[in-house]
């Protein structure tokens, strides 16, 4: 990796910025920072006066931006903690911060370190406010990731991204490589750039090179290699050494071992790498990927769901969710088999209309849903991922949000991808019953049966990922030779979601990763040996492999995964209503359904619930829905004389060879009374809108309806708007004041709307033209990105097998 002091200077500038981001460890960010400065302050002046030659300068500025880089990953952890990510632990955090500055000061004098950090002491004052915005932190951790190079993984939005890259683009162009990038006064150290210098290089043990095909294999070491050397820099040394180049090369496998103290991740630490006996082995391998910035970016409490083109259905972390309009069955008598769908509702982000609805709406984001009384719905989940419903109540536990976990801990979620639908919340075992819309505060809603509250108008959905698995199996070192591959093959697999105690293997166990992959180097620039030796072994060495020889280990695996790459954990939660009366429709508990929830096949700790996505879908009135959009509904089939009819159709889900729950994730739900128990008669049919099949103008007949007045319900073509408003809002036809003008299939344009911003373009632009382009964008986009503040962060799933994290304070 080729780097210049600019970006350096770059990187260190970038890290006190973001020093007012992040709330634990403060002092010692700054601290190395100001230590980081240094350094490259005496790299420059040793190379100005010639002190240093070229190489050896090259060698100790990749040293320090190593440094650097290891120092933007735990200023990464501390951003993602600031919004209320707890992958990393406190403990595990200041430790490596410890670990850096340690090695920073192998570089420097005693008295050199004491006059920094005292002076870095007086100076830290400017740093006493923290920020606090959520959006300003989801920035900087952007920029992180475009800095780090951080692997494609959940998106930010494109608002963020852009902000984010402009930041980095201004750093860039702005930089001058000779300009001082720090306020404190202190000479630079000429021995400092000579450690720096010295450390730059390493010897490598490579086994397995040949002189020629017909030679036996040998085992040479390498004096002279740069500590980053990638693949074509030891091929040139191996040829230089008087042997053929090899076409690639095997990596030692990755053995770490079992420790009653806290996890390490880190190959060069004292002991090596490590795994606590109360984590599980799969947690262990995720935050060891993280910790080495090989996993993909999460964005923490920032969720994205796309709303796709046809506008009935949402794509959140690959499930796609779907709102179908059915029939109420029968609230009294048998349980009834699954109603047929009736068509999809339509639904529309609530950020295109953030000016019309209230706060307590456009504070949650995501979608809203108009719903007539007479109508039920249930949910269509196209895979693939988990997720959870009603956010004042869990629809399987039965559990408010507020309360911690279900007392029996069962599981509180459904699967995408072995969960097709649902049709309500689970009240007994194989029984569900149905979601109807309701009016809120009167009693009716589930959310104010289980809380005595009506405080939310929506679905809440929270959908979690699988974890990322590791790319071979955890093996058990049981004195066997693990050199030898025949051998390892026969040693005893693992269970990835088990800890090592769970498993029975005691402190000073050996376990060992045997890759599918047989860890064979890509021909990638992006690896290099300082990274292989922290992610490995400090002295780890390499096996030269030329391709015509075969591989035991390709040749005796054939990779099968256990676990279904689709599924996804959903949380549901059910709630009433929105704040302001009338606008919305609460989640009633309607008649009995048949339907089984799905018993996951997989543990919980399979899923990733740091990395959960959280949506809401908001249900209003019909005529909310006028007032908000401009828009009638869309008309509902559904009819009084639909439910006049004798035969209605039904289906059975043939789903016999698939287990259920074993038992209620919670008996709450079972005391949950239907709309009629409550009204102790059918509730009645609201009165339907105006019948729009034949869209012809009341007045005049032979032109086409565009839209309909309110509230006399006079069909109204273009000619008939106009003359309304020349009248003073008055409809020529009764002389009834006009209230509002509803159109059929856009709202009505009673003015002319304002020139849109122009999109930017790839040159830096000013702040004021990125934030008018930005909010014309999200007001106009089917893709909705939602901030969760620290306290409405995405819970976890309520279903933990146990307490696994290991040590240290959260």
């Amino acid at each position: 990796m080729s780097v210049s002091a600019a970006d350096a200077f770059a990187a260190i500038r970038f890290i006190n910025s973001v020093v007012s981001k992040v709330k634990e460890n403060r002092e010692e960010i700054q601290r190395l920072a100001s230590r980081l400065e240094y350094i490259l302050l005496s790299l420059e002046d040793s190379r100005q006066r010639d002190v240093l030659q070229t190489a050896e300068y090259t060698d100790a500025l990749t040293v320090l931006y190593d440094l650097i880089e290891r120092s933007q990953r735990v200023l990464q952890r501390l951003l993602k903690r600031s919004l209320g990510d707890r992958t990393w632990n406190r403990d595990e955090i200041t430790t490596e911060l410890g670990r850096i500055n340690l090695d920073v000061q192998n570089y420097m004098s005693v008295h050199t370190i004491k006059t920094i950090d005292t002076l870095t002491s007086e100076s830290a004052q400017q740093y006493t406010s923290l920020s606090t915005d959520v959006k300003e932190i989801m920035v900087k951790l952007a920029e992180i990731d475009i800095r780090l190079k951080t692997p494609t993984g959940a998106p930010w939005s494109s608002g963020l991204l852009l902000e984010a890259t402009q930041n980095v683009s201004r750093s860039t162009y702005t930089e001058n490589p000779n300009a001082t990038p720090i306020s404190i006064d202190y000479e630079p150290d000429i021995m400092t750039a000579y450690s720096a210098a010295t450390a730059g290089r390493t010897m490598l043990k490579v086994m397995g090179v040949r002189r020629n095909p017909d030679s036996p294999l040998d085992t040479i070491t390498l004096t002279d290699i740069k500590v980053d050397a990638h693949f074509e820099e030891i091929n040139a040394a191996i040829k230089d050494a008087g042997y053929e180049c090899p076409g690639g090369f095997k990596e030692q496998e990755l053995a770490l071992t079992v420790t009653s103290g806290t996890s390490e991740y880190d190959a060069t630490a004292p002991g090596g790498l490590k795994v606590s006996q109360s984590m599980p082995l799969l947690h262990w391998w995720n935050k060891y990927r993280a910790h080495h910035g090989l996993a993909p970016a999460t964005t923490p409490s920032h969720s994205i769901a796309r709303l796709a083109d046809d506008s009935q259905s949402i794509t959140a972390t690959n499930v796609q969710f779907s709102f179908h309009r059915t029939l109420r069955v029968p609230d009294e008598g048998e349980i009834s088999k699954l109603p047929k769908t009736m068509g999809k509702f339509r639904l529309d982000p609530v950020s295109k209309y953030a000016e019309s609805l209230p706060e307590s709406i456009v504070t949650k984001g995501g979608f809203i849903m108009a719903m007539f009384q007479r109508e039920a719905l249930w949910i269509e989940f196209t895979p693939d991922q988990q997720s959870r419903y009603p956010p004042g109540v869990n629809a399987i536990s039965g559990v408010a949000k507020t309360l911690p976990a279900p007392p029996d801990s069962k599981q509180d979620y459904i699967v995408a991808g072995l969960q097709p639908w649902l049709d309500g919340v689970m009240t007994e075992l194989g029984v569900i019953r149905q979601f109807v819309a309701m009016p809120p505060g009167e009693g009716y809603t589930i959310e104010e049966q289980v809380t005595g509250k009506s405080e939310n108008s929506s679905f809440q959905f929270d959908v979690f990922p699988l974890r990322e698995s590791p790319p071979g199996d955890f093996i058990l070192y049981d004195g066997r030779n693990t050199e030898n591959v025949v051998e390892q093959i026969y040693s005893p697999r693992l269970t990835v979601h088990r800890t090592p105690a769970e498993l029975s293997l005691p402190a000073g166990a050996r376990i060992g990763l045997l890759s599918h992959k047989a860890g064979f180097i890509p021909k990638a620039a992006s690896w290099t040996l300082s990274a292989y030796r922290r992610q490995n072994d400090a002295q780890a060495g390499l096996v030269a492999h030329y391709y015509e020889e075969l591989d035991v280990a390709r040749r005796t695996w054939a990779y099968t995964s256990s676990v279904n790459d689709n599924l996804r954990s959903i949380s549901l939660s059910v709630t009433g209503r929105a704040r302001s009366a009338g606008l919305s429709l609460g989640l009633g508990a309607g008649g009995k359904i048949k339907q089984k929830i799905y018993q996951d096949p997989v543990s919980t700790r399979m899923y990733n619930e740091e990395a959960g996505e959280r949506f809401h879908v908001h249900i209003l009135t019909t005529e909310a829905w006028e007032d908000i959009t401009g828009v009638v509904p869309h008309p509902s089939p559904i009819s009084p004389e639909t439910y006049k009819e004798n035969k209605l159709p039904w289906f059975t889900l043939y789903d016999e060879d698939l287990p259920g729950l074993e038992s209620n994730a919670n008996n709450v739900l079972q005391n949950i009374k239907s709309v009629s128990q409550i009204d102790q008669q059918s509730p009645p049919t609201p009165s339907l809108l105006v019948d729009l099949s034949e869209e012809r103008c009341t007045q005049h007949t032979n032109a086409s309806a565009t839209c309909v007045f309110r509230p006399c319900a006079h069909l109204a073509c273009g000619e008939c708007v106009k003359e309304a408003q020349a009248n003073g809002l008055v409809c020529s036809q009764c002389g009834r004041a006009v209230d509002r003008f509803v159109g059929f299939r856009a709202p009505v344009k009673l003015e002319q709307s304002k020139a849109k911003a122009k999109a930017p373009g790839t040159k830096v632009l000013d702040d004021a033209a990125v934030q008018i382009y930005l909010h014309e964008q999200t007001a106009n986009s089917r893709t909705v990105t939602i901030y969760h503040d620290p306290e409405d962060r995405v819970s976890p799933l309520f279903s933990r097998s146990s307490s696994v994290e290991a040590g240290g304070h959260i």
